[in-house]
């Protein structure tokens, strides 16, 4: 005789809480998969960062061989539509202190630039930009007319000369541009074929930047100084180097009151390093722009660690870690802690 409770039973299929339990189990398992792949792409994105980082800082090395000398930062007063002598040009610490009558004063130039900038490595290794940002075409590329900053059309440039940003200082009147038509030509010290999608125009500027794994620029830093003289002795010292350099842990060790000596276990190399190259890491994901106390994207922010929010919904730059309310602090320490440093 047939069982007809059996089939009865065999037919009924899964009930409500059966459901939501499957369903329960595979949210986790996709919420598992999900991290898991986070942290891969994050694990790529971090070892393609410095296998980057790498290959420009040796770049930086081929152009030190080449002029005895790492590239110039070229700072943020690049470009000018009227004819100061300060701002006919690139721009450097050394061509602004030389055009203000200030030549031996190029540190203070240096502490102006904060130590840093977006656009010397793509001037200095690749030989692109132009100097007027108005006379471009839409894809950044200057017209014949236009004179090339550099002597050479597209990558490449010619020997920038004693001032280091192709210009002459004559015996009377003011420094001016003027890079050499003839001779060698230098670079471009990184392969240009390779850099599809990593060198980012920047209209407002009119030069070029090279972007990290995250899509933010690369910085690059020098002419810090790590002594200062005191009593007439020359001692260590980490005031000058830009706190965005700094590491997490040593300046957690300083607010906790650590002195120089146990500072220094964290962060001597910055004193004597010639050069540094910073990418700001993953947490530019959570950070790029985004004023916490407004919800504002102001995308021109990059989160190095050197920009902070204030309450008002304006932002500030950081000089020192111990000035920062308890939110800035915890803010700050995340960008610096994702920081990827090369320091040479």
């Amino acid at each position: 005789m047939h069982d007809f409770r059996t089939t009865s039973r065999a037919r009924r299929g899964f009930t409500l809480v059966e459901l939501l339990v499957v369903f329960v189990v595979i949210l986790i398992l996709v919420g598992i998969l999900v991290v898991a792949l986070s942290g891969a792409v994050s694990s790529a994105r971090r070892s393609k960062t410095v296998a980057q980082l790498q290959s420009i800082s040796t770049a930086i090395d081929a152009f030190e061989t080449d002029f005895r000398y790492v590239p110039p930062l070229v700072t943020p007063e690049l470009v000018s539509p009227d004819s100061s002598p300060t701002r006919t040009g690139l721009v450097t610490p050394r061509t602004h202190a030389q055009a203000a009558g200030n030549p031996n004063n190029i540190d203070q130039y240096y502490r102006d630039a904060r130590y840093n900038s977006e656009f010397s490595l793509t001037v200095y290794l690749l030989g692109i930009g132009a100097l007027n940002p108005d006379e471009l075409d839409d894809d950044g590329v200057a017209p014949g007319s236009t004179p090339l900053h550099d002597g050479v059309p597209g990558p490449g440039f010619k020997a920038p000369g004693n001032l280091r940003a192709w210009k002459v200082q004559p015996s009377s009147g003011p420094i001016r541009h003027e890079p050499q038509l003839t001779g060698r030509t230098y670079g471009p010290y990184l392969d240009f074929g390779t850099l599809e999608g990593v060198v980012d125009f920047d209209e407002d500027r009119g030069m070029f930047r090279i972007l990290d794994p995250w899509g933010n620029p690369v910085r690059y830093y020098s002419g810090w100084n790590g002594f200062r003289i005191v009593n007439g002795n020359r001692q260590p010292t980490l005031d000058e180097i830009p706190i965005e350099l700094r590491s997490s842990e040593g300046l957690e060790a300083e607010l906790g009151g650590a002195n120089l000596a146990q500072l220094l276990d964290f962060d001597d190399e910055l004193r004597t390093a010639k050069y540094a190259l910073l990418s700001a890491g993953e947490s530019s994901d959570d950070y790029y722009g985004t004023n916490p106390y407004t919800g504002e994207q102001n995308t021109f922010i990059a989160p190095f660690g050197d920009v902070v929010f204030e309450s008002n919904g304006s932002t500030s730059l950081v000089d020192t870690y111990s000035a920062l309310n308890q939110e800035q602090q915890v803010s700050f320490l995340k960008q610096v802690g994702s920081n990827l440093r090369y320091i040479k």
